[in-house]
């Protein structure tokens, strides 16, 4: 006896003699059955909407394509290149306030060295004191034949005038700072600007990347403008580092794109050589044989089979064959859940 015939509709049911088992495909609960005539109407409504559909000219859904496309094309250019002004406006700034931070930090040694330097002059004031004033003590203690004084004045200047010497050198370091200084301001260095596009330029800027991964990097500016993207972007090469793809090769730009969402990741073949995305068409195609049961939770089968002897049973009943699959399942399914004793 080969398999038994699948029905849908009571009315499917008739043509299959009752002497034949028959295996009845139930809606899932809650599927609301449209009468022939609401049927008729939707497919009428979808046909129609299908038809308008195609008989518009496949040339204006060209047009209207591309449009859609050079929108957002432009959008995507608006948006660079506000990030791109932020950046540039972020890095004049930036630029402003160290320049700021640069002549302050030239007051303070200003103010330092001038503070220092006119310490060394008053020191050198006062060696010079100590000389003066020693060698009067050294002329009365001559006069006098002092020797005792003659040694402690001759004391006094040894020592003040070494010290004058190291005085006098060190006045003459501050005095040469002190003129570089001043040819430096009168002759700032200006910082050469960079001109060109700052995204550009800061990519060009980073260190150790290959000329591949600057230019794959030129093309995706907004890696580089927007912070969340730009962290993406540094998890997705370090996984590619990790999975042992060297950097700026085909496979590497391959993956980063994937990762980041530029292009979709080729689906695999599965061993029989079938193809992932023909199998899952294949496999969405007809409904769902199981849906959960509102008791347990757990799937319950949507197609029940029924004998000659239930067929004959069911008319006898006076029953549509649908209603007595469907009772069926549900005395089933309160065996399963402890209900009723099992059969034996």
């Amino acid at each position: 006896m080969g398999r038994p015939k699948i029905v849908r509709k009571a009315e499917d049911a008739k043509n299959i003699p009752v002497d034949q088992p028959i295996q009845i495909e139930l809606a899932p609960e809650g599927t609301v059955e449209l009468k022939p005539e609401e049927e008729a109407a939707r497919v009428a409504a979808e046909a129609a909407a299908a038809t308008k559909k195609n008989d518009q000219p496949e040339e204006d859904q060209e047009k209207i394509g591309l449009k859609k496309q050079l929108e957002e094309m432009k959008a995507t250019a608006d948006e660079q290149r506000r990030l791109a002004s932020e950046a540039a406006a972020r890095e004049v700034e930036a630029r402003k306030q160290a320049a700021e931070r640069e002549k302050e930090y030239k007051n303070v040694v200003l103010a330092r060295d001038q503070a220092e330097y006119d310490a060394v002059l008053n020191a050198i004031s006062a060696s010079n004191a100590d000389v003066e004033r020693a060698e009067q003590v050294l002329q009365q203690a001559g006069e006098s034949q002092d020797w005792a004084a003659i040694a402690k004045a001759q004391a006094v200047i040894g020592r003040a005038s070494a010290r004058l010497v190291q005085l006098e050198d060190g006045k003459a370091v501050l005095e040469a700072r002190a003129e570089k200084a001043k040819k430096e301001a009168a002759n700032p260095t200006q910082p050469q600007a960079q001109t060109g596009d700052p995204v550009e330029n800061h990519i060009n800027s980073i260190q150790g990347l290959l000329p591949a991964q600057r230019d794959w990097l030129k093309n995706h500016r907004e890696l580089m403008t927007d912070p969340r993207k730009n962290t993406r972007l540094q998890n997705a090469h370090l996984d590619a580092e990790d999975a042992g793809i060297r950097a700026g090769s085909e496979d590497y730009f391959k993956f980063l794109e994937e990762r980041l969402g530029y292009r979709k990741a080729e689906s695999n073949e599965d061993d029989d050589g079938e193809d992932n995305t023909a199998r899952a068409a294949a496999v969405s195609a007809p409904p769902s044989r199981d849906v959960p049961s509102a008791g347990s939770g757990r799937p319950s089968p949507t197609r029940v089979t029924l004998t000659a002897e239930e067929r004959a049973h069911a008319a006898a009943s006076g029953i549509s064959e649908i209603d007595y699959a469907r009772n069926k399942l549900k005395l089933l399914e309160l065996k399963k859940n402890g209900h009723y004793g099992t059969e034996h």
